[in-house]
Protein backbone atom coordinates (compact mmCIF):
# COMPACT_ATOMS: atom_id res chain seq x y z
CA UNK A 1 0.00 0.00 0.00
CA UNK A 2 1.10 3.45 -0.76
CA UNK A 3 2.14 6.31 1.84
CA UNK A 4 -0.57 8.61 2.57
CA UNK A 5 0.37 11.45 0.31
CA UNK A 6 -0.11 15.13 0.54
CA UNK A 7 -3.31 14.94 -1.34
CA UNK A 8 -4.48 12.00 1.07
CA UNK A 9 -3.79 13.89 3.76
CA UNK A 10 -5.42 17.16 2.64
CA UNK A 11 -8.24 14.98 1.95
CA UNK A 12 -8.73 13.66 5.28
CA UNK A 13 -7.92 16.75 6.68
CA UNK A 14 -11.21 18.38 5.13
CA UNK A 15 -13.68 15.66 5.79
CA UNK A 16 -12.65 16.05 9.13
CA UNK A 17 -12.00 19.69 9.74
CA UNK A 18 -11.26 20.95 13.56
CA UNK A 19 -9.14 17.98 14.73
CA UNK A 20 -5.67 18.79 15.44
CA UNK A 21 -5.34 15.22 16.72
CA UNK A 22 -4.86 13.31 13.45
CA UNK A 23 -1.66 11.38 13.30
CA UNK A 24 0.08 9.30 10.31
CA UNK A 25 0.62 6.06 11.83
CA UNK A 26 3.99 4.17 9.64
CA UNK A 27 5.68 1.26 9.70
CA UNK A 28 9.51 1.47 10.39
CA UNK A 29 10.24 -0.88 7.37
CA UNK A 30 7.42 -0.50 5.09
CA UNK A 31 5.44 2.18 2.95
CA UNK A 32 2.20 0.35 5.27
CA UNK A 33 0.94 4.12 6.44
CA UNK A 34 -2.50 4.69 8.53
CA UNK A 35 -4.06 8.25 9.46
CA UNK A 36 -6.06 7.78 12.40
CA UNK A 37 -7.66 10.07 15.36
CA UNK A 38 -6.78 8.86 19.32
CA UNK A 39 -9.81 6.69 20.77
CA UNK A 40 -12.34 8.21 22.53
CA UNK A 41 -12.70 6.98 26.42
CA UNK A 42 -15.55 5.27 25.63
CA UNK A 43 -13.88 3.57 22.86
CA UNK A 44 -10.64 2.73 25.15
CA UNK A 45 -13.00 1.45 27.73
CA UNK A 46 -14.58 -0.56 25.08
CA UNK A 47 -11.41 -2.07 23.85
CA UNK A 48 -9.93 -2.77 27.53
CA UNK A 49 -13.34 -4.91 28.44
CA UNK A 50 -12.85 -6.40 24.82
CA UNK A 51 -9.13 -7.30 25.79
CA UNK A 52 -9.55 -8.40 29.29
CA UNK A 53 -13.07 -10.96 27.94
CA UNK A 54 -11.38 -14.19 27.09
CA UNK A 55 -13.83 -14.41 23.98
CA UNK A 56 -13.54 -11.04 22.66
CA UNK A 57 -9.65 -10.98 23.40
CA UNK A 58 -8.37 -11.86 19.94
CA UNK A 59 -10.96 -8.98 18.24
CA UNK A 60 -9.98 -6.11 21.03
CA UNK A 61 -7.41 -4.84 18.56
CA UNK A 62 -9.80 -5.47 15.21
CA UNK A 63 -12.20 -3.19 17.14
CA UNK A 64 -9.38 -0.49 18.03
CA UNK A 65 -8.49 -0.02 14.63
CA UNK A 66 -11.79 -0.11 13.27
CA UNK A 67 -12.82 3.03 15.46
CA UNK A 68 -10.10 4.85 14.57
CA UNK A 69 -7.93 4.52 11.42
CA UNK A 70 -9.75 7.12 8.83
CA UNK A 71 -7.75 6.31 5.83
CA UNK A 72 -7.24 4.47 4.45
CA UNK A 73 -10.57 2.78 4.32
CA UNK A 74 -11.45 -0.86 5.56
CA UNK A 75 -11.36 -2.48 2.09
CA UNK A 76 -7.84 -2.08 1.42
CA UNK A 77 -7.17 -1.86 5.57
CA UNK A 78 -8.77 -5.75 5.11
CA UNK A 79 -6.08 -6.64 1.92
CA UNK A 80 -3.23 -5.23 3.58
CA UNK A 81 -4.09 -7.23 6.93
CA UNK A 82 -4.24 -10.35 4.63
CA UNK A 83 -0.85 -9.91 3.68
CA UNK A 84 1.01 -8.20 6.84
CA UNK A 85 -1.58 -9.78 9.65
CA UNK A 86 0.81 -8.60 12.62
CA UNK A 87 0.59 -5.10 11.12
CA UNK A 88 -2.96 -4.46 12.54
CA UNK A 89 -1.25 -4.81 16.35
CA UNK A 90 1.37 -2.59 15.33
CA UNK A 91 -1.51 -0.09 14.81
CA UNK A 92 -3.50 -0.45 17.47
CA UNK A 93 -0.43 -0.04 19.76
CA UNK A 94 0.27 3.29 18.35
CA UNK A 95 -3.36 3.91 18.76
CA UNK A 96 -2.78 3.38 22.93
CA UNK A 97 -0.36 5.36 22.64
CA UNK A 98 -2.35 8.39 20.97
CA UNK A 99 -4.52 7.45 24.17
CA UNK A 100 -1.68 8.64 26.38
CA UNK A 101 -0.48 5.08 27.15
CA UNK A 102 2.86 4.47 27.78
CA UNK A 103 5.60 2.17 29.32
CA UNK A 104 7.88 4.98 29.32
CA UNK A 105 6.04 6.94 31.87
CA UNK A 106 8.26 9.00 34.91
CA UNK A 107 7.89 9.51 38.24
CA UNK A 108 9.91 10.95 41.03
CA UNK A 109 9.98 11.99 44.53
CA UNK A 110 8.37 15.12 45.33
Amino acid sequence: MPSATDAIKQAVREKHPGRDDLEVIGHPKYDDECIARPPTKAEWRMFIAKRSAPAEAPIANDFLVEACVLWPEKAERDALFERRPALLDVWAGELGEMAGATLRASRSKL
